[in-house]
């Protein structure tokens, strides 16, 4: 399969809620696959490497992203937070019920779980990033994503993403 023929976009949701059950912040953004995303995506569908691997996917989140503009190029996060990993969601990944181009992956940071001020930088990777929050040598990036309007997760919040990547023919 030729990457030229395939279309990738996708976008990310998210709410911050609060301990009282209530959104405190909520948003929408652009995420991009990655060069290193768009050659996993290729062994995936060529059968390469099984689709299960999405299944082990990890949510990691981070700070410091300053440039204003997503680049296929990008192989970690600028400034990565420690111990932020998150794996997917029980039941994600799986196709929008709605739409079966798009392939969604759903990631919660829970009450008492991690906190951090200013989160403005997701990815999608292959593996748990180690405690410090740096890249494992073997693992892959899928997709990231420019938080636009930063997030603070106080202790008792939550912070959920719903990552949508859709795949369109050309």
């Amino acid at each position: 399969m030729k990457k030229e023929l395939v279309n990738i976009f996708g976008k990310v949701k998210y709410e911050l809620v609060g301990p009282n059950g209530l959104i405190k912040q909520k948003g929408e953004f652009h995420n991009i696959v990655v060069n290193e995303g768009d050659n996993w995506l290729i062994e995936v569908l060529s059968g390469t490497i099984g689709a299960s691997m999405f299944a082990s996917a990890f949510c990691h989140l981070g700070t410091g992203y300053s440039t204003g503009a997503s680049v296929k190029t990008v192989d970690w996060l600028i400034t990565s937070l420690a111990d932020s990993s998150r794996p997917v969601y029980t039941g994600y990944p799986r196709f929008k019920a709605t739409d079966y181009n798009v392939l969604q992956f759903y990631f919660e940071f829970g009450a008492g779980e991690f906190t951090s001020a200013g989160i403005d930088e997701a990815v999608i990777v292959s593996q748990r990033s180690i405690a410090s929050g740096t890249k494992p040598f073997s693992s892959k990036i899928l997709s990231f994503a420019e938080v636009t309007t930063a997030v603070n997760k106080d202790a008792a919040d939550i912070f959920r993403l719903t990552w949508e990547i859709t795949l369109l023919g050309s």
